[in-house]
């Protein structure tokens, strides 16, 4: 699997928080008191991503497990199919 490239994102992050270093320096206080709430509003959206993709990982690695398995089932009721098949020709031979 390849490695993401967040180099767009890892500049828009920082652009961001510069922003909010920016603006808590304001003097009005409504603008600067809602910066500690944006950051944490941030965090907690990095952090449900974080384990969004976790989940999706783990969904993923499920599934193909369950597919593997099917297919060795497959692979196992067809031999015995198979194998079954052949005997019956065998003894009709006979």
């Amino acid at each position: 699997m390849y490695e993401r490239d967040n180099s767009y994102n890892d500049i828009r992050y920082k652009s961001l928080m510069k922003w909010l270093d920016d603006i808590e320096k304001d003097e009005d206080l409504v603008v600067s008191g809602g910066v500690p709430l944006a950051r944490d509003y941030i965090q907690y959206l990095l952090d449900e991503n974080k384990s969004l993709r976790n989940e999706n990982e783990l969904k993923k690695k499920y599934l193909k497990k369950i597919v593997e398995d099917r297919k060795h089932a497959d692979t196992e009721w067809y031999s015995e199919t198979s194998s079954q098949q052949r005997r019956k020709q065998s003894s009709k031979k006979s």
